[in-house]
């Protein structure tokens, strides 16, 4: 199959996500009700187009109306070229409200415009269209952290030519300080290793889930004996701290092991994690998440990987991550702690 093939399947299955997530941001109870009105596969004949051709993609009543809205979700790939569909779009929907029982529409571009731009569309627009975009859903979106965190992902993943322009911020008061206090709960040792593990994951997603696609738990190696705990993909953008992590150890996936041990670990547990790790594999760098540190054991023996390896293994103990997710509250870059950790392994380093 071609890239170009790759590319259309890829954008049809995006168009798709984001006619559900914007049906379920416009179905919270405090904003209104909303119905998809097209299947969710493209047209397959001429007879079968020209069927929805004048439908929106949903029908939208707000709280405290009574008539439904109709709502166009147009998918922006590439930021240069959004404005030159602004025309197309309105003139469609006027279509679709004159061949319609709808009397009003909304048209919902999925990147950010700035304030002056969405002024002068609606301005311009007719006065039965309406143009909204991501700054919108961002703040219906934020009435509940899943379809905020959802949205995020869905912006990101869909914008080609850059990441998404910043979030606004959550509603929800403290999300770092929240799961930092869950990680303190925990019991140490085997009675709290799995809530142990799935707070780990839960810091890792809200510090790094920017930076690192594709966070996947519990993956298997190809041959079934080893299991990591967590594993992502650096995210190819320039200057940031996973970038040199990228570049400098020549390394596109990092791992995560959660070790809730009562005491420093030791290097059998070193021994353990560097399993996860291949040069062949472009996995090369692995972050141990532990409750109480590394003991000096562990560490000569991340040492001697750094050195004859070329593996770079941080240790995290759980002050460290809870004072990154609650420096993460306040804006606090969290990737600041790594970067002190990288210097203090790399300067230390003997031959």
């Amino acid at each position: 199959m071609s890239a170009s093939s790759d590319l259309h399947i890829e954008t049809m299955n995006l168009a798709s996500d984001w006619t559900r997530l914007v049906g379920n941001i416009l179905n919270q109870r405090q904003i209104g009700q909303a119905a998809a009105q097209k299947p969710d596969e493209a047209p397959s004949d001429e007879e079968e187009w020209a069927m929805f051709q004048y439908a929106p993609d949903l029908a939208f009543t707000p709280i405290g109306a009574t008539d439904a809205t109709a709502v166009e979700i147009k998918m922006l790939r590439w930021r240069k070229n959004w404005l030159g569909r602004v025309g197309g779009a309105v003139a469609h929907m006027e279509q679709i409200l004159a061949h319609g029982s709808f009397p009003r529409g909304i048209i919902l571009f999925t990147a950010a415009i700035s304030p002056e731009w969405l002024a002068e569309l609606n301005d311009g627009s007719s006065d039965l269209v309406e143009v909204w975009d991501l700054a919108k859903l961002r703040e219906m979106a934020s009435l509940d952290p899943e379809l905020s965190d959802a949205l995020e992902e869905l912006a990101a993943e869909t914008m080609l030519d850059g990441p998404a322009p910043e979030r606004m911020p959550r509603r929800e008061a403290a999300p770092g300080a929240t799961i930092a206090a869950r990680l303190r709960d925990t019991e140490p040792g085997t009675a709290g290793w799995r809530a142990f593990e799935v707070g780990c994951y839960d810091a890792i997603r809200l510090l790094f889930g920017r930076e690192l696609q594709n966070l996947i738990t519990q993956q298997k190696s190809d041959d079934g004996l080893s299991k990591m705990d967590l594993i992502g993909r650096i995210r190819s953008e320039p200057n940031t701290f996973w970038s040199i992590i990228a570049g400098d150890f020549v390394s596109r996936y990092v791992v995560f092991d959660a070790k809730n041990y009562v005491e420093p670990i030791g290097q059998a547990q070193i021994h353990s994690t560097a399993k996860y790790l291949m040069r062949n594999g472009l996995r090369k760098v692995a972050i141990l998440l532990t409750r109480q540190g590394a003991s000096e054991s562990a560490r000569q023996a991340s040492a001697g990987y750094l050195r004859h390896d070329g593996f770079l293994m941080l240790t995290l103990n759980l002050a460290d991550l809870c004072l990154m997710l609650e420096d993460f509250d306040t804006g606090t870059t969290p990737e600041n702690l790594l970067f002190e950790r990288m210097d203090e392994a790399l300067m230390a380093l003997n031959r």
